[in-house]
């Protein structure tokens, strides 16, 4: 999942030499919500959150028992740098399912 044009120009340069078979590359539209915060209905018409479920493959109610269930075992989320109160965080984050 990329957030942002240099991002996303990375993730793709980087799948010419990692190749398609194992890797894929998603650009995410806006902010990505806080599901934490967010009501059934938020979630239900966030574009980025239904199309990551479609990625990987959720389905509504199910109780998964490990991720051999889902269609990737992992999940891989590249965002540009942010700056909030005169500070630089550049975030690159490897969510291990």
């Amino acid at each position: 999942l990329t957030k942002g044009a240099s991002s996303t120009v990375f993730a793709t340069d980087q799948l010419y030499f990692l190749g398609r078979d194992q890797y894929g590359m998603f650009p995410l539209e806006g902010k990505l919500l806080n599901v934490r915060e967010a009501s059934h209905e938020e979630l239900e018409e966030n574009t980025d959150i239904q199309n990551i479920k479609k990625i990987l493959g959720l389905q509504e109610g199910k109780i998964y028992e490990n991720v051999n269930e889902l269609r990737y075992g992992h999940l891989m989320s590249m965002t540009n740098e942010v700056c909030t109160n005169n500070s630089y965080y550049a975030f690159t984050h490897f969510l291990c399912l």
